[in-house]
């Protein structure tokens, strides 16, 4: 299931145009890698996870669209870093180039991560029952 429709991708977010076929797909793919790359399960759906995935939807239709799902996407060089299976590049980069988050091969966008983790849902807890410890 996707967090936010094209209405609010396009109208409320701000986000460009893209064709329906292709947005479905994406918005599907965004909220499944937000939803992958959080320790804590996304119970509730706030302003700051709809604009998570609307950055995730933009960075993947810029990383190649249909392609970037499909494990085709254009990569950065080299991850330096990784905490469990996020990883991020740290390597010099210019104006030109960006520093790029991945799971599993798939771009995330940083600022995306930045409103996950921001919402408490990308920290390292403990679950005990139904609530963490």
């Amino acid at each position: 299931m996707a967090y936010v429709d094209k209405e609010y991708y396009e109208n409320i977010f701000g986000g460009e145009s893209i064709d329906e076929p292709e947005f479905n797909m994406l918005a599907r793919a965004a909220s499944d890698l937000c939803n992958a790359i959080v320790t804590v399960p996304i119970k509730t759906v706030t302003d700051n996870i709809k604009r998570a995935v609307c950055y995730q939807i933009e960075l993947l239709h810029r990383q190649g669209g249909i392609d970037a799902i499909s494990g085709l996407a254009l990569s950065a060089p080299g991850v330096t870093e990784k905490v469990g299976d996020v990883s991020y590049s740290n390597a010099p980069h210019s104006a030109g180039t960006a520093r790029i988050y991945s799971f599993g091969g798939l771009p995330v966008s940083p600022i995306a991560y930045a409103l996950l983790r921001a919402e408490g849902l990308t920290s390292r807890v403990v679950i005990g029952g139904d609530e963490p410890v």
